[in-house]
């Protein structure tokens, strides 16, 4: 603390002589007239603060002490004025330190908007910083800085590219850049598109939207063509309901997503595009939520879409659900699905969540020789409760390893008796006849079948004309596999 005083009051800063007990001396705050310097005075206000305060490191103390000092060290320009200006934020209560420059032109720093800082390193990163001088530049108080080119077509299609595949930028991409770069990028190519989008929309003759909510958030996408018959499909955007719920706060979210879609990167809201975007809405698709439903209601009965025609349900979830509802119609179904695949109870479940039994299983399933498969890298049955398009994978697997599943049992039953996974698994044993592995393979053929119907459905890009065609089919291999005999 004394080495940052001015030299003639670093000797009034220490008190001259020991405290008893054989105390180091204590460092005491010099007062108003020796902490700073006498060439300048402080305004009433510093002055007050400076008498009253004992915060250790209070950032208002350190800046005090060191204005005329930083000042110097941090010009405007030739102006013999420094850019640094401290001040009280009447928000928030905190001394914050701001550059009257990126203030003046608007720049996107932390210094425009104030930092709480008690460290002359950071200010003086600033004081060199590109934006700055960029800065200095508008105000005619530096050279001109040359600007640095965008980065390549190439750079941004492999920032692309990294995205689609799920990679993650936090470590950035070798030889492009680090995490600060491709982000930048990213929300470069993001913006891009919803350019593109707002083009397109502006002269669609029929848009259709997509809304899916889900841990209460809501994300809007949309389907639209032209007079020319050319479709594009694209992301309107993804909102956060915040306190309101049900089908008014999906209705405010709806609009609040088009709004912020319309609005370019001036900040502007395009108003003829939004009017245009909600007189060409003629379709609201959504699951079977009846919250999401009732908002498509909504949309159409105030008028907010004028043109909208169909509010339907998603054909995606509703064909998810050919995975949860049909086995509830039989309780001897339920009871096998549960003890083979998604139970917590079931040997799936053990198999998957115990990386002992993972082991024994995988063990068994090499020693196997039943199976048609290569079972080498089997090593669970593939269990996923909270997602129902993976139900056929413990099931089938569950069929084609059975002899496995159950050595796995019998193991359980001789090593973990007295355990809950060993009654389990003898409770497993002592149930699970002919009969039952039977109706389980049976399960497995038909949970096949709805994945594969699925599939069809779970992409925006299917063809209408082939749902019809998609579900005779489906009907049709179900009939063939469980009501035709064979010879």
């Amino acid at each position: 603390f004394t080495c940052r005083l001015p030299e003639e009051t670093q000797s009034v800063a220490v008190a001259p002589e020991p405290r008893s007990g054989g105390c180091k001396p204590r460092v005491q705050k010099p007062d108003l007239a020796e902490g700073v310097s006498r060439k300048r005075t402080l305004d009433d206000a510093d002055a007050a603060h400076w008498a009253a305060c004992n915060v250790k490191g209070c950032a208002r103390c350190v800046f005090i002490r060191n204005r005329e000092e930083w000042q110097a060290k941090l010009p405007m320009g030739d102006m013999g004025v420094s850019w640094l200006h401290g001040y009280l934020d009447g928000d928030d209560g905190l001394f914050k330190l701001k550059c009257r420059a990126c203030e003046k032109t608007k720049q996107t720093n932390r210094f425009a908007g104030g930092v709480v800082t008690t460290l002359f390193g950071n200010l003086s990163r600033h004081h060199s910083c590109s934006q700055h001088q960029s800065a200095l530049a508008a105000l005619g108080l530096g050279p001109e800085t040359e600007e640095v080119p965008a980065p390549a077509a190439a750079d941004f299609h492999l920032v692309a590219e990294n995205r689609l595949k799920g990679t993650a930028l936090r470590h950035g991409i070798k030889g492009l850049g680090g995490q600060h770069k491709t982000t930048c990028m990213e929300i470069a190519l993001g913006q891009a598109m919803f350019e593109i989008d707002r083009a397109f929309l502006a002269d669609a003759t029929s848009v259709a939207i997509f809304a899916d909510a889900r841990q209460h958030m809501l994300l809007l996408r949309f389907r639209a063509c032209n007079d020319q018959l050319i479709t594009r499909r694209g992301l309107l955007g993804y909102r956060s309901l915040g306190t309101s719920s049900g089908a008014s706060g999906l209705h405010d979210c709806i609009q609040g997503i088009l709004e912020d879609f319309c609005t370019g990167l001036d900040g502007v809201l395009q108003t003829e595009l939004l009017t245009h975007l909600r007189a060409s809405v003629e379709m609201y698709v959504a699951d079977a939520a009846s919250d999401e439903q009732l908002t498509g209601q909504l949309l159409r009965s105030q008028r907010y879409f004028e043109n909208l025609r169909f509010v339907s349900k998603d054909r995606a979830h509703a064909s998810q659900r050919l995975l949860s509802r049909p086995w509830h119609a039989s309780g001897t179904l339920r009871d096998i699905l549960d003890k083979f695949a998604i139970g917590s109870e079931s040997i799936a479940h053990k198999v998957q969540y115990s990386p002992h039994i993972s082991q024994v299983f995988q063990a068994f399933c090499k020693e196997s020789s039943k199976c048609p498969l290569n079972a080498t890298r089997v090593r669970n049955l593939g269990h996923a409760k909270h997602r129902f398009s993976s139900l056929s994978k413990p099931l089938g697997r569950a069929v084609l390893h059975v002899d496995s599943l159950v050595k796995t049992a019998i193991w359980l039953t001789v090593h973990r008796s007295q355990k809950v996974e060993g009654r389990e698994a003898a409770d497993f044993l002592q149930n699970m006849q002919e009969r039952e592995y039977l109706l389980a393979a049976l399960l497995a053929d038909a949970s096949d079948e709805s994945v594969r119907l699925l599939r069809v459905f779970d992409t925006e890009s299917y063809d209408l004309s082939v749902v019809a065609t998609e579900i005779q089919v489906f009907m049709s291999r179900l009939h063939f596999l469980f009501n035709e005999e064979r010879p």
